[in-house]
């Protein structure tokens, strides 16, 4: 959810200085507050092809609904 908060404030990928304790986004009380309208569920498929050796996909998938 932080990173997902991060690009939408940011309106750009994440970058290893946003993870930081010292980074804007860090205690921005923008980013909790979209952290906190999120909901995140998990698509099983996804998950199966993770598991599953012979595909080893990392694929995943984020809707965004505004």
């Amino acid at each position: 959810r932080y990173m997902c908060a991060v690009v939408l404030l940011k309106g750009s990928m994440v970058e290893t200085a946003d993870y930081q304790n010292d980074s804007p986004f860090a205690k921005d009380p923008a980013v909790e507050e979209l952290r906190q309208r999120m909901t995140m569920a998990e698509d099983p498929q996804l998950t199966a092809d993770y598991h599953n050796l012979s595909k080893r996909a990392v694929s995943n998938a984020l809707t965004v609904t505004l």
